[in-house]
């Protein structure tokens, strides 16, 4: 039981220091989340804002798959975009208390963070990692740079918080139709995890121009790219 209890601490101490370094990360959002924007990619963010405010209209009973909100007259097709209904619902009360502008910055820190933690859990308790390794394994899958770069407004790329558990899921039913399944599981995720974080170039630059320059090209860039 105390081994149990060192473990659980252990695994609440990394996931701190993940949301440490998510939150350092993501920082330049945070003082003025309305008021503040990717210094690379602000139309992006701009869209993504509004994928989450008409998300979250979904507790109020305002939601449907097809909008004329943008792109008018001919509206868009909401599943044929990448709307993140799923974090857009289960996001809602931030986005109806704060703004959708503050879930924006919430999720770009939560999915490294996340992301990071779900493949600590993996590697350290079902793998049986040693801690060090299951760090360094969870740290470039969670702040590679392929995450890092995509957090520029891409938070369906960075949602990979549940690749780990899927991952999981495998190697039980590896495990469970073959005593040697556990040792291809974990030979197969060896292989995968470091192609995943070859990808991508740079940190996002966290910026703050103002958002009022960037909303008048980030309204007409936004609807080209819900088509």
């Amino acid at each position: 039981m105390r081994a149990a209890a060192a473990r659980n601490r252990g695994d609440i101490l990394v996931g701190l220091a993940f949301a440490a370094l998510a939150g350092w990360l993501t920082h330049g959002l945070w003082p003025d989340p309305s008021g503040r924007v990717l210094a690379l990619n602000p139309e992006d963010q701009t869209l993504y804002e509004w994928f989450l405010a008409v998300d979250a209209r979904a507790l109020l009973g305002d939601f449907g798959l097809l909008s004329d909100r943008l792109n008018a007259p001919d509206g868009v097709n909401l599943m044929a975009n990448t709307t993140v209904i799923a974090l857009g619902v289960l996001f809602a009360p931030v986005t109806l208390l704060f703004g959708a502008p503050a879930t924006f910055a919430l999720l770009a820190g939560l999915n490294l963070a996340g992301t990071a933690l779900a493949w600590h859990l993996l590697f350290a308790r079902v793998l049986g990692a040693r801690r060090p390794a299951a760090l360094l394994g969870a740290g470039l899958c969670g702040f590679g740079p392929g995450m890092i770069s995509q957090t520029n407004s891409h938070l369906h790329m960075t949602a990979q918080w549940l690749v780990p558990v899927i991952v999981w899921l495998v190697v039980r039913l590896l495990r469970a139709a073959d005593p040697l399944g556990g040792r291809r599981g974990r030979a197969a995720v060896a292989r995968a995890a470091p192609a995943r974080t070859a990808a991508g170039c740079s940190p996002p630059p966290w910026g703050s121009p103002p958002r009022s320059a960037s909303r008048s090209s980030s309204a007409r860039r936004c609807s080209s790219s819900a088509r």
